[in-house]
């Protein structure tokens, strides 16, 4: 074997940009008085995890295109209420990252492989993180896929296109 075939075929988190995912869903609007029809919403969201390579992350849900929500993601020291930008711990175990961050007032944990797959069967032992605080809830949501992008491609890549261009983002 070779150590460039070792670097591409093994587990890892990429550090030098982040993951997103795009999310959309239809949310029905009311009526108005003057109006035979009821509106509909088109609704877009975007998950953000920013991986440092000691082990902390960033996390952040929010409506924000990715060229700027990355500038409020930039350092390490980025988390904040102001932008609702959330700061947690990362492991890598096995080929599963898990992730656990606090939220005002309660912590959150998820396997992010989990998340980001079509898997629904999750273990969880209690202590991921050797945190006792930190419960071992597991979130078996199922959200888009999540795709990485390079710091020098935050700026252009397609995901900052507005919901009228760009109704949904197939990552691959």
């Amino acid at each position: 074997g070779s150590w460039k075939i070792m670097f591409l075929n093994r587990p890892r988190v990429r550090h030098d940009g982040f993951y997103v995912s795009r999310n959309t869903y239809i949310k029905p609007g009311v009526r108005s008085m003057n109006c035979k029809y009821k509106p509909v919403h088109l609704v877009c969201y975007y998950r953000y995890y920013r991986f440092f390579p000691e082990g902390r992350l960033l996390y952040r849900t929010t409506p924000v295109i990715l060229k700027k929500a990355a500038r409020e993601m930039i350092g390490r020291q980025s988390a904040n209420e102001k932008h609702r930008v959330y700061a947690g711990t990362w492991s890598l175990q096995g080929t599963k990252v898990f992730t656990a961050w606090r939220y005002p007032g309660c912590f959150n944990t998820e396997d992010v492989e989990a998340m980001m797959s079509s898997r629904t069967e999750v273990n969880r032992g209690a202590g991921e993180f050797g945190d006792p605080e930190i419960s071992s809830t597991a979130h078996r949501q199922k959200v888009a896929s999540y795709v990485f992008v390079a710091f020098e491609d935050v700026e252009t890549h397609d995901l900052n296109l507005p919901v009228e261009v760009m109704d949904f983002y197939c990552p691959g």
